[in-house]
């Protein structure tokens, strides 16, 4: 369904497990949100290689040591085809389009992101705020 930048079509299960870290567990999860392109990362984490400067994602070997890990950053970016971008946040999903047109859900009122809220005036602080932390996400 990687078809849009809706947060429903960029759920992907993710499971992992190192059997050679001392705290490996089955079954546990986070609640965190993580990317596809921390995978690299944290290969190269787990191996002790030098990550190469271009690489995105972070490594999430913090997250097998401690799932409720309370400094992770839970802010990740989407892009579907050029320019066209999201921020999902535990509270928020924010899309900005190459025409500049946008749209910002309340993943907490509205899971299926049914009410667009980039316009409503009540939400202009998150809409400037999710387009700073898209803009810093997009900067190498």
């Amino acid at each position: 369904r990687k078809h849009a930048l809706w947060d429903g079509a960029n759920h992907t299960v993710l499971l992992m497990r190192d059997p050679a870290r001392k705290h490996a567990t089955r079954g546990e999860t986070t609640e965190h949100l993580v990317t596809l392109q921390d995978l690299y990362p944290t290969i190269v984490d787990r191996t002790g290689l030098n990550r190469p400067e271009h690489l995105r994602g972070r490594s999430l070997l913090p997250l097998l040591d401690s799932p409720e890990l309370p400094a992770w950053e839970d802010e990740i970016l989407m892009t579907y085809w050029e320019g066209n971008h999201a921020v999902r946040t535990p509270e928020h999903y924010y899309i900005r389009y190459r025409d500049g047109a946008t749209e910002l859900y309340d993943l907490k009122q509205d899971p299926l992101q049914i009410e667009n809220l980039s316009s409503d005036p009540h939400h202009q602080t998150d809409v400037t705020r999710l387009d700073h932390v898209l803009n810093n996400l997009l900067t190498p």
